[in-house]
């Protein structure tokens, strides 16, 4: 296993060896005489101060920093041949060095020197197409360390190391801190011995699922319902408090893990202090995979670390977060999008199911009455509707998560809880976390009615969504006071286009392009090609779509749709949103322009990606188009999109400032594990301030 970490401080080491005397020369020469210290590095270095004077013929010595970083690059480029690596590999480096240094291995005075050397060529912006030479030339790099360690002398300022420690204990600032934490939990608790090379958590073979079966033994001692209780009334503590930010814990998992093994454990009594240590240790063993974004990197995120961020945030999806939506949201989309998509199959329907779509409703209007997080429902106190429903959403409680376990393990799981949202138990059922996993019943009907009754059932809920958002915004219409358009519309003839919904306000347009597109098992499984061909098959084709929009009604000034309405531009702000019928979580918090212009870069290599990689070309020809017409600031047109989940709009539409808050979640990037959280911060600051 690679480990180049390990190779990197090998090399400084090598050249402090080799030229200890020359840089002892130079510390006390800089002691001295600074204009002696650039003298001394130039001649060492065959570059010819007389090159580099000013108009007036003086040698400027105190700039000369930056000529000498033009060097570098130069003797970098020098190599071009030999580039091979990722220029993310010294910044893996120096993430190991602050690892090294918080788990003590290393000195203060080391680690501030050898990650000054390792940011050195990123902090400075010497490289070339994210691209640097291979350790395995190390001519090559002892040259190179020798040349940024005299660059570091001369400036005033340099890469420096920031210690955790030191910080504020804000969730942005100490993820490292968090991991050391969460290796020392897991070793000192479970004795199970880790390795981080190179900022990851290397398990040895087997290792990930050996600790979660030390963690399910401790489980078997335990009452789960209230281990699983405990765990709900957490969420709704942090919750009410807007504290999400500051302590999320892998919910999901954690929940998942515990209704993995309700049949196996024998329901003693269980210590409050125990409950707290083994949520614990499940929290520190995915704290492991380091699945938790930081948006500061996000900020200057490349094209090549893209990939790995989608998937981190779709593991994350998997592992972490919950919400609580309201009743009336899965009861509009059982109305709304599946009634209507199965009006020609009512009869199979029933038949084949035993129930029909307003016993479901009533079913869940029954369900609503209750508070309890966990529900016990018994055969003898159920009416026979409510107990084939039961039985048609239920799953022995020894068969469910089968084989739940490691991020590694995924594709392995059978019987999955989001598929399976009732648990028979002991003759009993169980409805466990009503609240926060509403959707896995409208999700699992779904999927049921496409194995069952109609293949086809996904492209007619798409259909119907269209509809069903329509219906939504036409009811706010006159307190938001906005107009509402949709349909096809000219100019231009030719492309015949389509609005989804677009919404004309005071000093805003608004469009709106649906997709009933979500993310497949592989993807959920974390396979990065397929969570980029389905992103680009939901939000980069609506993007695409909608950029058009924005195209049109600056270019034309007018459009005009069905029955002569036309919608006419007055230099309004346009606003784009893409919908999905399935909540995507922090992939919809992330910064639309960084997500459009990084897959683009990226592009697709697998032909069976056809669609996608259509999609990705027609985005990019519309932004090339737009970013050479006057009337466009490309950065504006980029940051003013917005990627929301259905189930937010149906949640959200009937507050008083929704509109508002839709207009403000375009500008707003927060570090929440669901768009929906986001919104309810907004919602708290403005009620605040109000």
């Amino acid at each position: 296993m690679e480990n180049h970490t390990k190779d990197f401080i090998n090399l400084i080491e090598k050249v402090l060896d080799e030229n200890n005397e020359y840089f002892k020369e130079l510390n006390n020469i800089k002691q001295e005489d600074k204009k002696e210290l650039i003298i001394k590095i130039f001649e060492n270095n065959k570059l010819n101060l007389n090159d580099y004077k000013d108009d007036n013929g003086e040698i400027p010595y105190l700039i000369l920093g930056k000529p000498f970083e033009v060097h570098i690059k130069k003797f970098i480029l020098s190599f071009k041949d030999s580039f091979s690596i990722n220029v993310e590999i010294l910044k893996d480096i120096s993430k190991q060095i602050e690892i090294d240094y918080l788990l003590k291995t290393i000195s203060k005075e080391k680690a501030n020197f050898y990650w000054s050397i390792s940011n050195a060529l990123i902090y400075y912006g010497i490289y070339k197409n994210g691209k640097i030479v291979s350790f395995q030339n190390v001519k090559f790099w002892k040259e190179l360390i020798k040349k940024l360690y005299s660059l570091n002398l001369l400036q005033e300022h340099y890469p420096n190391f920031y210690f955790e420690e030191e910080g504020y204990p804000h969730p942005d600032f100490n993820h490292l801190t968090r991991l050391i934490n969460d290796k020392n939990i897991i070793e000192k608790q479970l004795k199970e011995k880790l390795e981080i090379v190179d900022g990851i958590v290397i398990f040895k073979k087997g290792q990930g699922k050996r600790i979660v079966k030390k963690i399910e033994k401790k489980l078997a001692q335990c009452n789960l319902f209230y281990f699983l209780k405990f765990i709900f009334e957490l969420y709704y503590k942090n919750k009410k408090i807007n504290n999400i930010e500051y302590n999320t814990i892998p919910y999901k998992y954690i929940i998942n893990i515990l209704i993995k093994n309700i049949s196996k454990s024998n329901d003693k009594p269980i210590d409050i202090k125990e409950v707290m240590n083994i949520k614990n240790l499940l929290s520190s063993f995915i704290g492991l995979y380091q699945l938790k974004e930081n948006k500061f990197e996000m900020m200057d995120i490349s094209s090549t670390k893209l990939v790995t961020h989608l998937r981190n945030q779709v593991l994350y999806a998997n592992f972490y977060p919950i919400y609580e939506l309201k009743t009336d949201v899965l009861i509009q989309y059982i109305d709304n999008i599946v009634k209507p998509s199965i009006k020609d199959n009512k009869e199979l329907f029933l038949e084949k199911f035993g129930f029909t779509i307003e016993s479901l409703i009533d079913f869940f209007l029954f369900i609503d009455k209750e508070d309890d997080d966990i529900l016990i429902l018994e055969k003898n106190n159920i009416f026979d509707y409510d107990l084939k429903i039961l039985e048609f959403y239920s799953i022995d409680a020894s068969f469910v998560n089968s084989n739940y376990s490691t991020i590694d393990n995924l594709k392995e799981t059978n019987n999955l809880f989001a598929m399976n949202p009732v648990l028979k138990y002991e003759n009993k059922y169980f409805i466990i976390g009503y609240k926060c996993f509403k959707m896995n019943f409208y999700t699992s009907l779904v999927e049921k009615i496409r194995h069952t009754i109609d293949k086809a059932i996904n492209q007619k809920i798409g259909e119907n969504v269209d509809i069903f958002l329509e219906s939504i915004f036409e009811d706010i219409k006159d307190k938001h006071k906005y107009e509402i358009f949709s349909g096809n519309y000219t100019p231009p003839k030719k492309d015949n286009p389509e609005s989804d919904l677009a919404l004309k306000l005071e000093k805003d347009i608004i469009f709106f392009e649906n997709k009933n597109k979500y993310l497949t098992a592989q993807s959920f499984f974390g396979s990065e090609t397929e969570i980029l061909k389905d992103l680009t098959l939901s939000f980069v084709f609506s993007q695409k779509q909608l950029f058009k929009h924005e195209r049109n009604i600056k270019k034309y000034k007018k459009l005009v749709f069905h029955k002569q309405k036309k919608l006419v531009y007055n230099n309004e702000n346009i606003i784009k949103i893409s919908v999905s019928t399935n909540n995507w979580f922090n992939i919809m918090n992330n910064s639309t322009k960084t997500i459009l212009t990084g897959i683009i870069k990226l592009g697709f290599i697998i032909d069976s990606f056809s669609d996608a990689k259509k999609y990705l070309n027609e985005l990019q020809d519309i932004l090339i188009e737009i970013s050479q017409h006057k009337d466009f600031d490309m950065n504006i047109s980029l940051n003013q999109t917005l990627f929301l989940p259905l189930e937010l709009i149906v949640d959200k539409y009937k507050d008083d400032n929704f509109i508002e808050i839709l207009k403000t979640l375009v500008a707003t990037c927060m570090n929440t594990d669901n768009i929906l959280h986001t919104y309810d911060y907004i919602q708290y600051i403005k009620s605040y301030k109000d």
